[in-house]
């Protein structure tokens, strides 16, 4: 689902994200989102991410990507991408939907960004 998001990226198109919980980092991470994470690196895709307040200092600085955090709950394990809205689960058995609409997209992104302007890098 992740790869197909942005296997036809165009350099510097924008991938928008908000993170994951802190007790989510486990081994479905490091074997899925690591790679694609390198993946989407390649595309030169432009990222930004919001994190929970409590991510600050683990979060590694990557490649393309701008990182800013907020104190308080936020939609998680969500990106947006042209037309489409990616919610991810890294429990125990990964799981994920992937919404193809414009007007969902759109809505999502409208979020991001308000939330954006009130976060601090």
């Amino acid at each position: 689902m992740l790869y197909g998001l942005v296997e036809n990226a165009k350099p510097s198109e924008e991938y928008l994200f908000f993170s994951m919980k802190k007790p989510e980092f486990d081994k479905s991470v490091a074997n899925i989102y690591v790679p694609f994470r390198k993946f989407r690196e390649r595309k030169r895709v432009k990222v930004r991410g919001i994190h929970r307040a409590d991510m600050k200092g683990i979060v590694e600085p990557v490649k393309y990507t701008e990182d800013r955090f907020l104190d308080f709950p936020l939609p998680p394990n969500m990106a947006i991408f042209r037309d489409k809205v990616a919610i991810t689960s890294w429990g125990e058995v990964p799981t994920g939907i992937l919404i193809t609409s414009k007007d969902v997209a759109d809505q999502y992104r409208e979020l991001f960004w308000e939330l954006w302007r009130m976060a601090k890098k």
